[in-house]
């Protein structure tokens, strides 16, 4: 079973750290800081857009999110620069990109609160007795 919030708050953290090192590395960033900034940052927009657990691939999230035409252009290019780089190639940095991280990660997510406990706990225990009889 997908919970949309736990979804949001991993999300918004895998965008959170990156965007940090964008922000901390001056004027040049990782082609990589961007991508795992970007990937979080499109998947919080589509939780939030369609409220569904978002698609793995990055053509449809975009297909599915609102994203500024300049973004959009951004995107395209940085995908296709990092296709040809190394881990650690550097890159100036992105206006359009870190625009729209801004505005994405302007309100943060909530962290769900835990569901953590005894009834959690007898569900998770019924789940894997039945796994055990399907299997036997």
């Amino acid at each position: 079973m997908a919970s949309l919030p736990a979804f949001a708050y991993h999300y918004d953290r895998l965008a959170r750290r990156s965007l940090t090192e964008i922000e901390g590395g001056g004027e040049t960033v990782r082609l990589k800081a961007y991508c795992y900034a970007l990937r979080g940052a499109l998947a919080l927009a589509w939780i939030r857009e369609c409220e569904t657990p978002p698609p793995m691939d990055l053509p449809s999230l975009l297909a599915g999110v609102s994203c500024p035409d300049q973004a959009r252009q951004a995107i395209a290019a940085l995908v296709r620069r990092k296709a040809e780089a190394t881990e650690k190639d550097m890159a100036a940095r992105i206006s359009a990109l870190d625009d729209y991280l801004s505005v994405t990660l302007a309100t943060s997510a909530e962290r769900p609160a835990s569901d953590r406990g005894p009834e959690r706990d007898a569900r998770i225990d019924r789940l894997f007795e039945a796994l055990i009889t399907l299997a036997g």
